[in-house]
């Protein structure tokens, strides 16, 4: 038992990792510890503090902090995809294990139920175009963004739509401003042109009539207290992990400055219900539900 035991702490030692083959935690063999030989001439023999000798591939290539996050991020993203499958497949067995459990007749009343809800969500998207709650999404944000927070921006306002249609009975009518450029071809890859909602490449102020914007931001000082049907409520389209201040009011000011026209800016009440929050910015999908 003593003989076993300490060929295993052997082992563990001879598989202790010894080199990082890149930051996604891609890890190489060690076989190569000092029972082993170099396979090339160009592998480094390297003598570690231990006394043992390590071989070090010739093509090894030591990355950089900023190419490690960048292939962690990768990493992430792929098991992301990798679980959202995995769910979208179980979902799928387990429609179909519900589906051999019915009688014909209940499966054909099952299936036209599903073609019923289906063509009422539309029906409801369809009519939120044309609804009398108009919220404005400014995407003129993109040159202070990185492409890690417009992906974020996407998922967030994906979360929003997928609310309008699940979970709202009368959803607002949205509108996508200065959707062009770089911010439309990162929000192709997340559906969003197939989206019932109002794309257009301009501002809001030159979507629409100055005295009818409503500017949301954290910094306003004056505090939104009703939602008139009138107005179009402007929400900055914003992932800003370092809390930027006055981002979107001084947009609202910049805008009332060049219409000629002053744009109110208002402030949800996050500050006078909850008390407790160190920070009283909101995500957009947030905000969105908030208005």
């Amino acid at each position: 038992m003593l003989g076993a035991l300490c060929r295993s702490v052997t082992h563990r030692h001879r598989c202790r990792i010894a080199w990082k083959r890149s930051g996604m935690g891609t890890l190489f063999s060690t076989s190569w510890l000092s029972s082993s030989a170099p396979s090339a001439a160009e592998d480094e023999v390297i003598i570690g503090a231990n006394g043992r000798s390590y071989v070090k591939p010739a093509n090894f290539v030591r990355l950089s902090k900023e190419e490690k996050r960048k292939r962690k991020r990768e990493a992430r993203k792929l098991a992301h995809q990798r679980r959202r499958r995995e769910r979208r497949r179980k979902r799928g067995d387990e429609l179909r294990e519900y589906e051999e459990q019915l009688t014909p007749e209940a499966l054909e009343a099952f299936r036209r139920q599903k073609k019923v809800d289906k063509e009422q969500m539309i029906e409801k998207m369809q009519r939120a175009l044309s609804a009398s709650l108009r919220i404005a999404v400014d995407l003129d944000f993109a040159d202070v963004q990185s492409d890690r927070d417009l992906n974020s921006l996407a998922k967030q306002l994906g979360y929003f739509y997928s609310d309008m249609k699940r979970k709202m009975d009368a959803p607002p009518c949205v509108h996508l401003c200065a959707f062009t450029g770089k911010v439309e071809q990162m929000f192709q890859a997340c559906g969003v042109n197939h989206w019932m909602v109002h794309r257009s490449p301009l501002r809001p102020a030159e979507c629409f009539p100055d005295d009818v914007l409503v500017y949301l931001s954290p910094d306003a000082e004056e505090v939104l207290e009703s939602v008139d049907d009138d107005k179009v409520y402007v929400i900055g389209g914003i992932v800003d992990r370092t809390v930027t201040k006055n981002l979107t009011k001084d947009r609202a000011t910049e805008a009332g400055a060049s219409g000629h026209a002053r744009i109110l800016c208002r402030r949800l009440p996050v500050q006078e219900y909850i008390k407790d929050r160190s920070k009283h910015v909101l995500n957009v999908d947030t905000a969105m539900r908030g208005a």
